[in-house]
């Protein structure tokens, strides 16, 4: 292959990446300085001398892959690259051995499992902190003690065979120590977004190396944001130790963010000891912002009206990206969202409004039911397997699948204890017809929680305090009938809202920063590492943003004062009061 690296191409210091062919190197990469394309280019580059079959990429996401694919190419001398998540790359690895036998656990039964598994345990905490736990456990990241031990006894035997993530990341490093090098071993590893690796990760790789380690790891410390997946940086720092003669790369001019927005953010993770600093490539523009508001409802209409305002300046709704760090504060955002025929979609969720879980489902069935909240219904009394056979059969039977399931049920006598579960709560709910939405939600909670149907309660928490705003059950109904017409909408024409976590790796014209207080961005400090990763968490929403960023603090959260966010001090925000907001 005719390939050359031209200076039109890539800049000196990524053509100095690039060409680094031979040993490990570190490839520290700021925000908007291109190292998607440089680890493209460079494995390209390695092309010219080594197979495409012998080349490994590993990223995080599959969105993150396919970019990636799509980035290197699809010519027939690029195609034969190999790029993978490192889970893909995990299950290919096994299936050479275990083939047709592996099964994955779904996500949904994952939920189901951790939740029951939390329950023998006599655990009365969160699904994702139990999974967490489970997970820290598996991996060596933390200790076994009684309760822990018991949680992971009853979750591996309610699993059986079924394999989870983190049994793919083990039983491969397992198979991996196992076996020797071989002719199709990798000569060359691209490491994508190294500073999430969590310590069994970084083993595989190092087992996956070659005896002379073709390595290289593109990474940003500043933008360690995953230590609850066990990615911590302290390990992150000893790659340079496992792998001698590293040799290192600095990409930190900032293609992507004015030069106002990069100022705030070097002012903010300096704080942190960080000597990487973003250099600015773009023109100064605007200071980021920073808006006090009543409370949370006012914050939610501040949003809606500068989104709107920003479209009415020329902005694309598809450029417009709202922020917050747990999603159960997206909830008064939405409502207010839909209320104003606002198209939106929610990075890696679902709207709050249309989950699966049965405490929505349960409010509404006391005014109006309905086949979409009956599914719902069927499968977190019965089981998803049990109501989408019932779902399929009401469709070919056109009847209702509350119909199917009850004459299902007369020759079902598991199927039948579970409807009857379903009458006796339905019952209990439409008592409550005629009362408030606060109160059907109080009687909906007892229920969701009596029947241990709670996955993750700070999500529910956010429709239950939702619930206070409206005077009826028929508004509610009201606003899932807009979403789903605004549902519709093309992608082009919607919002984008998403957790600081899950927006890493995008970037938006606008960012409009939410719940900018003490205890929720950050969270309750409990130490140093919390705090400096608290830190870079907020590193990454400011360096999201190309043009644009507003921060938005509530005076009083659910009725409570509140204390403005140490970050907004920290980035040293330009106080502003917005024409239309409400207070």
């Amino acid at each position: 292959m005719n390939f050359t690296v031209t200076p039109e191409k890539i800049n000196p210091e990524q053509r100095a990446a690039v060409t680094a062919i031979d040993g490990p190197c570190l490839v520290i990469a700021g925000p908007g300085s291109g190292k998607t394309r440089t680890l493209t280019v460079k494995a390209r580059y390695i092309l010219r001398l080594y197979p495409a079959a012998r080349i490994l990429c590993v990223t995080h996401t599959r969105k993150a892959a396919d970019e990636m694919r799509a980035r290197i190419g699809r010519h027939e001398n690029t195609r034969a690259i190999q790029v993978s998540t490192i889970h893909s790359l995990c299950y290919r690895i096994l299936k050479t051995s275990l083939g047709q036998s592996i099964r994955i656990l779904s996500d949904y039964d994952h939920g189901v499992i951790v939740r029951l598994a939390a329950q023998a345990a006599g655990l009365d905490t969160g699904q994702g902190e139990i999974s967490t736990v489970i997970s820290e456990v598996k991996l060596g990241l933390i200790e076994k003690r009684e309760e822990t031990r018991k949680l992971l006894k009853e979750y591996e035997r309610l699993k059986g065979l079924r394999l989870d993530y983190d049994d793919l990341l083990l039983f491969a490093l397992k198979k991996l120590k196992a076996q020797k090098d071989t002719a199709t071993s990798p000569t060359h590893i691209l490491v994508d977004e190294a500073q999430d690796l969590d310590p069994v990760q970084i083993k595989l790789i190092k087992r996956l190396s070659p005896k002379k380690p073709n390595v290289t790891f593109f990474l940003d410390y500043n933008q360690a944001i995953f230590s609850f997946k066990g990615a911590l940086p302290d390990e992150i720092n000893r790659i340079g130790d496992i792998y001698t003669n590293t040799r290192k790369f600095y990409l930190l001019k900032n293609h992507r963010s004015t030069g106002k927005i990069l100022e705030s953010a070097n002012r903010l993770i300096r704080l942190n000891g960080s000597e990487n600093s973003s250099v600015p490539m773009r023109e100064e523009g605007v200071s980021p912002l920073w808006v006090q508001v009543a409370n949370e409802t006012c914050e939610a209409q501040l949003t809606g009206e500068i989104a709107l305002d920003l479209i009415q300046q020329g902005f694309q709704p598809r450029d417009i990206l709202i922020l917050y760090r747990t999603n159960h504060y997206r909830a008064e955002v939405e409502s207010e969202l839909i209320e104003n025929e606002i198209p939106y979609s929610i990075l890696k969720n679902t709207s709050l409004f249309l989950k699966e879980g049965p405490f929505l489902p349960l409010c509404l069935q006391a005014w109006r039911p309905g086949d979409f909240w009956e599914q719902t219904l069927l499968t977190n009394y019965l089981g998803r397997r049990s109501s989408s056979e019932i779902c399929s059969l009401a469709s070919e039977l056109k009847l209702s699948p509350f119909e199917t399931a009850i004459e299902q049920s007369i020759t079902n006598p598991e199927m039948e204890r579970g409807m009857n579960l379903l009458w006796q709560d339905l019952r209990e709910i439409q008592l409550r017809r005629e009362s408030k939405p606060q109160e059907v939600a109080e009687i909906a909670w007892a229920i969701v929680e009596r029947r241990g149907f709670i996955n993750d309660t700070r999500e529910i928490k956010g429709l239950f305090r939702l619930m206070g705003r409206f005077q009826r059950l028929g508004e509610i109904v009201e606003q899932i009938e807009k979403l789903q017409v605004l549902s519709t909408a093309s992608k082009q024409k919607r919002l984008h809202l998403s957790t600081i976590h899950r927006a890493k790796g995008l970037e938006h014209r606008a960012v409009i920063l939410l719940g900018c207080v003490e205890g929720v961005f950050p969270l309750e400090i409990r130490d140093q590492v919390n705090s400096t990763e608290e830190r870079r968490l907020a590193y990454v929403a400011l360096t999201r943003a190309k043009d644009f960023f507003v921060a938005i603090s509530p005076e009083t959260l659910y009725g409570e004062p509140t204390v403005p966010s140490r970050f907004v001090r920290e980035m040293g925000l330009k106080r502003c009061e917005w024409v239309k907001c409400a207070r």
